[in-house]
């Protein structure tokens, strides 16, 4: 054979055929469009015909997750079980889903043996937290308390461990065994205060005969009770603590007698509060621990409606320790009472004070905006213009400052600055709640057509801002709005950044690199069967940020799958890449929908049907709380969707006819919306409808909302806004306002629309 032959021959022979696609492509692309029934099929056929590779793939796993979503719970639990001899690396997940499946046919006791046997030997610290929390809950409806000393704790994640460890003090109390009760608990207690376990702990340690505690388990007990916010036992404990101590005291006798304290102030002891807030700042040897009573004795007595008394508290705290934590809130506390009562020519020394120390600039601006607000909503603009300078300067608040600019020239009448001023907060910040006050005033009536013709300017400018603006202003209905749409775009597919955001699309499953990859480890084989909630650990690996298409993609799946929480925060790290010039309302609706989603929509519908409440606030207060995570637990004790603490669930709970029985109840989604839905409403009636207050006193509390309230010279929603005094509060406010905007822009009206009293018709508008 000749070279030009043999070449000739290699030339013409057809190209190797392509290998078929893994099969697991159209497993997952099934799943995505809710067709498990099909996806089923397939699995049934795969494993009939190609069995090997479908034990090693783990598909008997995801026969049992098919079967479970079509309710055949029986035959979901024997495919789990076909799954453990299948695929030996699936067994640890096999078993945690036998568990789950038990539980859920009634099973309790055939669950905890699955879980005991699972903790002998777990896989992972994620996984042995997993199993223990719910071998818990199976011991709590009914398994054999005698498993749990079927393996070794020691060597659990501490979490698991300790919870695993109160379950077995309680089993032993119920069978009577009592005698190593006292330093089991105690261990538990002196080994960490601060997490659930050790408030378990001191529940059942607080049942013990209390004149056989020393005094430094009262101590103990009693801070673990006042941290979990169950305040009354804390008083019960740290009074004859406190009663023991001598005259003065050190920096941990303050520190214990503050607990004390504080927990008189929250159970609604406030004149006992007051009392012992002065009797603290006088023993107290550290000036810091003097002043920190005095700023809350100050506190507790404007409460109480003695404001005068308040005042002088407030000036003997910035006296106790002039640099210290709570000088400038201390001032300011003195500052917003003198004037409110009236004394507007007494402030004069508490402004010098605070414009002589740079420090305090925060506190500054703040002052300032309460000033020119204050003077602002009663007509009255010859100071506040200063007023509104010295806070450009220190408050950090742009948009405010833009705001009350706005007001204040709308007062002399000078509509054109007003304009350029509510314009400026707009394009600052356009979802900031008084950047959307200051756009409905830009569309009233009376400034519409200036704001149009403003409107119309911008929208031949250049800069992405003010084409933005002109947008958001005129919409596409007006051939300058759409105009001003357009040029932005063009203008931002010149930016490669901008570009990929506003291109954005998810990666079809067939392009996934993880095909690619040999998938050894259980939770990247879950992932390679679509099982995205089990697949969570491994998610970023495959999925990672730096691939904004595959990210996006981890996203959307992550809630598709239930995992709304993991979902918000890889969208809102995304979402942190997005240029500034890019508007909200240009990127695509799909990814706007995970940082806001909708979840648990029909509870919500029922819900918000019920009692009558906006269920985008519900949502927004949830989103904010906890992500939509029902499992969620603060270092206080707040649980589930709504972070309630259990006194005010439980409270709640005994209005509306469902009583609560054990905290664990608020991990129930079911529970904690309808408490939220319940609490939100209740909060509606005693503010009279009004978004800001209710939202403000879900966060800091019913009494210190009604307060601020007392600040206003008006019931207008900005000025409360302004003159919230907490720096978390109000970002709280802001981030829930701004989140509500999200969400009716984004999702359009609600289907079945409420009526109560904070329908989405509620006070937002002018007043």
């Amino acid at each position: 054979m000749t070279p030009l032959f043999a070449f000739f021959l290699v030339a013409v022979q057809p190209p190797a055929p392509t290998p078929p696609p893994d099969p697991r492509i159209e497993l997952v692309e099934l799943q995505d469009a809710r067709q498990s029934r099909d996806a089923l099929r397939l699995t049934n056929s795969l494993l009939a015909e190609r069995p090997e590779w479908s034990h090693e793939m783990g598909l008997d796993f995801l026969r049992g997750h098919l079967l479970g979503k079509l309710g055949r719970h029986s035959a979901a639990a024997r495919a789990y079980a076909d799954a453990i001899g299948a695929s030996p690396a699936l067994q640890s997940p096999a078993l945690l889903r036998i568990a789950d499946v038990q539980l859920r046919l009634g099973h309790p006791e055939v669950a905890a043996g699955v879980l005991a046997a699972l903790l002998r030997k777990p896989t992972s610290p994620a996984l042995a937290e997993t199993a223990a929390a719910a071998l818990v809950r199976s011991l709590a409806q009914g398994g054999d308390c005698r498993l749990l000393r079927t393996f070794e704790i020691a060597d659990l994640p501490t979490e698991s461990r300790r919870r695993i460890a109160i379950a077995r003090i309680d089993c032993d109390v119920r069978a009577g065994r009592r005698e190593n009760l006292a330093p089991s608990l105690l261990g538990l207690i002196e080994e960490d205060q601060r997490d659930l376990a050790a408030k378990h702990a001191a529940d059942r340690y607080s049942r013990l005969d209390p004149q056989a505690l020393e005094t430094s388990t009262w101590t103990r007990l009693g801070g673990i009770f006042h941290q979990h916010r169950d305040f009354p036992r804390a008083v019960r404990y740290l009074e004859p603590v406190v009663r023991s101590y001598s005259k003065r005291l050190g920096k941990d006798e303050s520190g214990i007698y503050y607990k004390l304290v504080r927990s008189y102030y929250w159970n609604g002891d406030l004149q006992r509060a007051v009392e012992s807030y002065g009797d603290l700042a006088d023993r107290t040897t550290r000036s810091e621990d003097r002043a920190r009573a005095l700023y809350q004795q100050g506190r507790s007595y404007e409460q109480l409606g003695l404001w005068s008394e308040a005042t002088k508290s407030y000036r003997r705290a910035f006296l106790a320790d002039r640099e210290g934590e709570f000088s400038g809130s201390s001032l300011m506390g003195a500052l917003r009472l003198q004037w409110r009562s009236g004394q507007e020519s007494s402030i004069s020394d508490i402004l010098d004070l605070l414009l002589d120390d740079r420090r305090r600039s925060q506190e500054l601006g703040r002052a300032m905006l309460f000033l020119a607000s204050s003077d602002i909503v009663r007509g009255r603009t010859d100071r506040a213009g200063r007023w509104l300078s010295i806070a450009d300067t220190g408050s950090r608040a742009p948009v405010e400052v833009a705001y009350w600019r706005g007001r204040m020239a709308e007062l002399d009448s000078d509509f054109p600055a007003a304009v350029k001023h509510y314009s400026n907060a707009v394009r600052t910040d356009a979802y900031h709640p008084l950047a959307l006050a200051a756009q409905r005033r830009l569309q009233s009536e009376w400034m519409a057509p200036l704001s149009i013709e403003a409107a119309q300017r911008l929208a031949a400018s250049s800069r992405p801002r003010d084409l933005a603006f002109a947008w958001r202003m005129l919409g596409d209905d007006h051939p300058d709005g759409l105009r001003a749409r357009e040029r932005l775009q063009n203008r931002l597919a010149k930016n490669r950044t901008a570009k990929a955001f506003l291109d954005l699309r998810p990666v079809a499953p067939r392009d996934w690199p993880l095909w690619h990859k040999a998938l050894d480890a259980p939770e990247e084989k879950l992932l390679g069967l679509g099982l995205w909630s089990e697949a969570n650990p491994v998610v970023l690996r495959h999925f990672p940020f730096s691939n904004l298409a595959l990210a996006y993609t981890a996203s959307a799946h992550l809630a598709r799958n239930g995992r709304t929480e993991r979902s918000i925060y890889i969208a809102e790290v995304l979402n942190q890449g997005v240029p500034k010039g890019v508007p909200p309302a240009l990127l695509p609706r799909d990814f706007r929908k995970l940082l806001y989603p909708i979840a648990y929509p029909d509870k919500i519908s029922e819900v918000v049907q019920r009692y009558g409440v906006d269920p985008y606030l519900l949502l927004s207060i949830f989103r904010q709380e906890s992500r939509f995570d029902p499992m969620a637990v603060s270092s206080a004790s707040a649980r589930g969707l709504g972070q309630f603490v259990f006194p005010t669930a439980a409270r709640i709970a005994k209005k509306i006819g469902r009583p609560l029985l054990r905290p664990e109840e608020l991990e129930d989604p079911a529970t904690s919306i309808e408490l939220a839905a319940a609490y939100v409403k209740e909060l509606g009636q005693q503010f009279d409808g009004t978004p800001h207050r209710v939202i403000a006193a879900y966060n800091a509390g019913e009494i210190q909302s009604r307060l601020w309230g007392i600040y206003c010279y008006s019931w207008e929603p900005e000025e409360y806004y302004t003159k919230i005094s907490f720096p978390e509060t109000r970002n709280y406010l802001e981030q829930v306002l701004r989140s509500r905007a999200h969400y009716r822009e984004i999702h359009g009206p609600w289907p079945d629309p409420p009526r109560g009293i904070l329908a989405p018709q509620d006070r937002l508008g002018l007043r």
